[in-house]
C-alpha cells in the first residue's frame, strides 16, 4: 500500500485535480493536471485516473441531458400536433353523425310527402338544420340537434303551392336554401326539397 507520506501526497495530488477542474475548462485534454507522483501506488494511481473519467462521464451526462431535453421539445410538439389532429377527427366524425342523423330525418318526412298527391294532403315538417359544430372549438359535451320546423309550415300541398312571396322566402331561409326568383320558382325550391316533387 505505501507509507503513509505517499498516501498523503496522492490524496493532495488528486485533491489539486479537482481544484483545476473545478476552476478550468471541463476538457481534461486541455487542463496542465497534476501528476502523481512516481511511486505513488496502484490503487492510487487508478483513482488518479478515476479523476479524469469521472470528468468525462459528467461532461457526457451533460451534453446526454441536452440532447434528451430537446428530444422532450420535440416529442411535446408532436403531441400536441397529434392531438390537435386528434380534436379535428372527433369534430369531424361528430359532424358527420348529426348530419347523417338530420338527413335521415329530412328522408323520412320527404317520403310522407311525396306520397300525397291531392292539395289537401297533409305535409309532415321537415325540422330545421342543426348547428354546424366549430372546428376551432372543442367537441361539446352534448351534440347540436335539428331545430324544430318552423310554425308557417305548410300544412296541405294545397297551401305549399299558395304561399305569398314573404312566407316561402323565410322558409327558404330557415332551411339555408337559395331565396333567389320569383314567388312560383321560390315555391318549386320548396316543393323540391319537402318532397313534393
Amino acid at each position: 500500500m505505501g507509507d503513509a507520506g505517499t498516501i498523503r501526497d496522492t490524496f493532495v495530488t488528486i485533491r489539486d485535480c479537482f481544484d483545476v477542474l473545478s476552476k478550468c475548462s471541463p476538457n481534461p485534454a486541455i487542463l496542465d493536471m497534476p501528476v502523481p507522483p512516481a511511486d505513488t501506488p496502484a490503487w492510487g494511481r487508478a483513482l488518479f485516473g478515476a479523476v479524469f473519467t469521472i470528468n468525462d462521464t459528467c461532461q457526457s451526462l451533460k451534453t446526454d441531458v441536452a440532447a434528451l431535453k430537446a428530444d422532450v421539445a420535440a416529442l411535446k410538439t408532436d403531441i400536441a400536433g397529434l392531438k390537435a389532429q386528434v380534436a379535428r377527427v372527433e369534430l369531424q366524425t361528430a359532424q358527420q353523425r348529426i348530419d347523417t342523423s338530420y338527413e335521415r330525418e329530412l328522408i323520412t318526412a320527404r317520403i310522407y310527402n311525396a306520397s300525397g298527391r291531392v292539395s289537401d294532403s297533409p305535409l309532415a315538417p321537415l325540422p330545421t338544420p342543426p348547428p354546424r359544430l366549430n372546428i376551432d372549438e372543442p367537441l361539446p359535451a352534448i351534440l347540436p340537434v335539428p331545430g324544430p320546423p318552423p310554425e308557417i309550415f305548410p300544412r296541405t300541398r294545397g297551401e305549399l303551392y299558395a304561399l305569398p312571396n314573404l312566407t316561402v322566402t323565410r322558409l327558404l331561409a330557415a332551411y339555408g336554401l337559395d331565396e333567389g326568383g320569383n314567388t312560383q320558382v321560390k315555391r318549386k325550391r320548396l316543393a323540391r326539397f319537402i318532397g313534393c316533387y
